[in-house]
């Protein structure tokens, strides 16, 4: 995944914001949950549908719901709706043990909100949000530095990390996901070390907080400790935007400079009775089509979409008569303005035998595939996989997450 500060990155649970300060300018935390309560919505809702669930059972009293959605977030609680089967729609509102004072304190509060309701309904398997929380208590912040930097295609900058922790890194799946963290603005060595882990960011000043955003692992050579990232230089390599931190930050990172990687974390799950593979994505989820092709299993079809603004930012990928790609070139639009895949996902004649569909593009886009292959074309939960990596502005809750079918 390539990313920059200011998209929607639907796979963390990890809330990143700025730290609410004593001075009269500094937003509110209540302004702080009001601008980030779409993204952390889209985000339970989408990736922890059980737990989202469990909690809709255990606090409307209802074993026979068809639909359940986290639908709201104060300070003080979550609101739940809910749809029964006889098509009555049952509101909730939980509180929380204790008031949020920052934003980080959501997924802390929320984990202790569904492990209360899953005790209470006498459920002893843990939900998908407390599997994923053991693991991410479990993820390492490897500290290391820009050992190389080179510039691939206009749009793609491709920076490799070396030494350090890295001795040590423990690689993960095909689209391995971590958070870079670079230094704050204006400072150029890391405010934090190997022991950093998120129940600290919210606790540091805001002037000691590293920039960051996820980022793909595109290469992890052991034998030297070395990781090469793809970071796509929107707002930078084109005038479409405006780049956030990490990406200015990448387009002038130089060898030497010191980096702390946390992660890495995956998204990418296919069911063992695959039969072909569905990728699509637009420059941000291209590093991880690219892995994934590298490491198809003999004899799997894949056909592959991928959305680029210029012809010029193609990247090779793997070849072979199982690989199928169509690239679409939306030119002068600006990215996430298009329905170029959507429209080549439709007009695909589906092959025969058990699909997985994997994406990673703008949440708009992702959530209209996603509807399609769901609602129209009778997929499974376990077959689909569409991961928003950005928000463009002018997309809306609703076009961003459909909380009705996750």
């Amino acid at each position: 995944m390539t990313t920059q500060e200011t998209k929607t990155t639907v796979t963390t649970v990890t809330t990143v914001t700025t730290a609410t300060t004593a001075t009269t300018d500094a937003p509110s935390i209540a302004d702080e949950l009001a601008a980030a309560e779409a993204s952390i919505i889209d985000h339970f809702n989408a990736f922890y549908p059980d737990a989202v669930a469990v909690v809709c059972r255990a606090h409307t009293g209802r074993d026979d719901l068809t639909a359940t959605a986290l639908a709201g977030l104060s300070l003080e609680s979550l609101a739940l709706r809910a749809t029964a089967a006889d098509g009555s729609v049952h509101e909730a509102m939980v509180p929380f043990s204790r008031p949020v004072a920052t934003l980080n304190d959501l997924h802390p509060l929320a984990i202790e909100v569904t492990t209360a309701a899953r005790t209470s309904l006498g459920i002893t398997e843990l939900t998908s949000a407390e599997i994923e929380d053991q693991k991410l208590h479990a993820i390492r912040t490897h500290i290391t530095s820009v050992v190389r930097v080179e510039q691939l295609t206009p749009s793609f900058r491709q920076i490799t990390f070396g030494g350090g922790d890295l001795t040590s890194f423990q690689p993960g799946g095909l689209d391995q996901f971590i958070y870079v963290l670079a230094p704050p603005p204006g400072r150029t060595e890391l405010t934090i070390d190997a022991s950093f882990s998120w129940d600290d960011y919210g606790q540091m000043p805001d002037d000691e907080r590293p920039i960051g955003a996820y980022y793909t692992l595109r290469r992890w050579r052991p034998d030297v400790a070395e990781i090469d990232m793809l970071f796509v230089l929107h707002g930078v390599a084109d005038r479409h935007g405006e780049p956030g931190p990490t990406a200015r930050w990448a387009a002038k990172a130089e060898p030497g400079d010191p980096v702390a990687l946390w992660g890495p974390r995956t998204a990418y799950e296919p069911p063992a009775d695959t039969d072909w593979l569905l990728l699509a994505g637009d420059e941000t989820g291209l590093p991880a089509i690219s892995v994934i092709l590298e490491h198809l299993p003999a004899g799997t079809p894949a056909h592959v979409f991928v959305e680029l603004g210029d012809d010029a930012d193609r990247l090779a990928l793997p070849e072979s008569p199982d690989i199928h790609v169509t690239w679409l070139i939306r030119g002068d639009a600006p990215a996430g303005t298009t329905t170029l895949l959507i429209d080549a996902v439709r007009a695909l004649d589906l092959p025969d035998g058990k699909v997985y569909a994997w994406g990673g593009a703008e949440s708009r886009t992702m959530t209209q595939i996603r509807k399609y292959l769901r609602r129209e074309r009778g997929f499974e939960r376990t077959q689909v996989c569409m991961v928003g990596y950005w928000r463009h502005a002018s997309t809306s809750d609703a076009d961003a997450f459909d909380t009705e079918d996750a």
